[in-house]
C-alpha cells in the first residue's frame, strides 16, 4: 500500500489553481485514502527556476516546456528527489490540465474509476495505473512490439519504476523522428514502424492511408502540415512519442497495468472520435 502520493499536475499559464487543485486532490484521496498527499503544480509557462511554497504538501513550480507535459513532469520529479525524502513505497501521480476540460464518449464520469474500488488487492507500488488506449494492430518503437497504452492526461507509476523509465520525454534525436522534408514529415528510419507513423498522420493531420485503413481518428486541432506549423506538429508528435514509448517500455519491463477503462470497447472505437472539448487549454 503507497504511504505517500505526490501529485505532478502540469499547468501552463495556470489561471484556475484553486478549482483543479480541489479536482486533483480529491482523486487522489478517493485513491489513496490512507496515504499523505503532496501537491505540486508544474507551470510550463514559469522559469524552471521558480519555486512557491504554499504550504508543507504543496508548491508551485516553474517547468519546463520543451516537450510540453513530459519534459515539465521530468522537471517535477528532480524537484521532488531534491526536496523530499522519498520510499520504495512512494507512488507518482501524473496529471496535466486537459482533464478538466475533456468529456469521452465512454461517459463523462471516465475520471470517477479512479478510485479506491479499482485498486483492490493490488500492488500499486508495483504497478502502473491509468487508462489503455489501443491500436486496431501491432506497431513497433524502438524494437518494442505494442498496440496499446496508457493516456497521458492523468495516470500514477511508482517511483521504483519511476526511476527506471526516466527521463519521461523520448529521448530519440530529431533525425530518427522527422524527415528535414516538410512533405515526408518522419524520418525513414526503422526506429518508428510505417503503421505508427500513419496512424499518427491520421490523428495530427487527417490524413488518411489506404496502406492502413483501418484507422481514422483526428486530433481536434488537426490540419495540413505547412511552414507556419511544422514545427508545432514536431512538438506534438513527440509528445505522442513519449506517451506511447513510456507504455511500450513498461511493456518490455512487464510491468503490471491497472486499467481504468473498463467502458465497453466499441467496434468502431479506431474510426469514430471518442471525446469532445471545450474551453482548450494550452497542454492539450
Amino acid at each position: 500500500m503507497a504511504r505517500e502520493i505526490f501529485v505532478l499536475y502540469l499547468v501552463y499559464n495556470a489561471v484556475e489553481l484553486e478549482k483543479d487543485s480541489f479536482c486533483m486532490k480529491s482523486i487522489a484521496a478517493r485513491m489513496f485514502p490512507e496515504a499523505k498527499i503532496n501537491f505540486i503544480i508544474v507551470d510550463n509557462a514559469l522559469d524552471s527556476g521558480y519555486v512557491d511554497k504554499k504550504s508543507a504538501t504543496c508548491f508551485l513550480i516553474g517547468g519546463d516546456n520543451r516537450c510540453s507535459e513530459f519534459s515539465g513532469w521530468d522537471h517535477g520529479v528532480s524537484f521532488i528527489k531534491q526536496q523530499f525524502n522519498l520510499s520504495d513505497s512512494t507512488v507518482v501521480m501524473f496529471a496535466n490540465d486537459t482533464i478538466m476540460t475533456r468529456s469521452y464518449t465512454s461517459g463523462p464520469s471516465y475520471l470517477d474509476v479512479f478510485d479506491a474500488p479499482i485498486l483492490a488487492g493490488r500492488d500499486v507500488t508495483q504497478s502502473a495505473i491509468g487508462y489503455v488506449d489501443d491500436f486496431p494492430r501491432l506497431v513497433k518503437l524502438n524494437g518494442i512490439k505494442y498496440n496499446s497504452w496508457i493516456r497521458s492526461n492523468i495516470f500514477c507509476l511508482p517511483l521504483s519504476i519511476v526511476n527506471v523509465v526516466s527521463p519521461l520525454t523520448v529521448s530519440f534525436s530529431m533525425e530518427q523522428v522527422f524527415s528535414s522534408d516538410i512533405n515526408q514529415f518522419w524520418s525513414s528510419s526503422e526506429l518508428i514502424s510505417d503503421n505508427w507513423k500513419a496512424y499518427i498522420s491520421s490523428w495530427l493531420f487527417g490524413i488518411e492511408s489506404s496502406a492502413f485503413p483501418e484507422y481514422k481518428l483526428h486530433w481536434l486541432k488537426a490540419g495540413q502540415l505547412n511552414e507556419d506549423n511544422w514545427e508545432f506538429f514536431k512538438k506534438k508528435a513527440l509528445c505522442i512519442l513519449s506517451e506511447h514509448y513510456l507504455s511500450a517500455r513498461l511493456y518490455k519491463l512487464e510491468i503490471p497495468i491497472i486499467n481504468t477503462n473498463i467502458f465497453e470497447k466499441k467496434n468502431d472505437r479506431h474510426i469514430f472520435p471518442y471525446y469532445q472539448q471545450s474551453n482548450s487549454k494550452k497542454t492539450g
